[in-house]
């Protein structure tokens, strides 16, 4: 979590969600970089900004989320979490820390859109 260029970047959403996360594992007392934290830029989707990502589970790349402003997205699946209203950033943000304490990651909710085409 060295990228303070990225992090400055950081929207409210994103930096909401990475305090709770850094706040929640160390509380929990584990080593956030255990679970290689990092600030990226969306790959397909410039327009999301930087967002703070984490692995749910240490070392399984598939365990892997990253929230931007407008929700949580995963590796794989089509689908994300979005924050709203409704559900903020810091609601998702306890999702994750309860996966990664729990040791069952959250995967991408299942899309209708994509189910269609397959």
């Amino acid at each position: 979590m060295t990228d303070t260029k990225l992090r400055q970047k950081l929207g409210p959403n994103a930096s909401s969600f990475e305090r709770h996360i850094a706040v929640g594992l160390d509380t929990a007392g584990l080593k956030i970089e255990d679970f290689d934290p990092v600030y990226m830029s969306h790959t397909e989707d410039k327009s999301k900004g930087v967002g703070f990502g984490i692995k749910q589970v240490k070392g399984d790349s598939s365990s892997y989320v990253c929230c931007f402003e407008d929700g949580l997205e995963f590796p794989t699946g089509c689908s994300s979490i979005v924050i709203d209203e409704d559900q903020s950033a810091s609601t998702i943000a306890v999702l994750v820390l309860v996966s990664i304490l729990s040791g069952r990651p959250i995967e991408s909710p299942d899309c209708p859109h994509c189910e269609e085409e397959a």
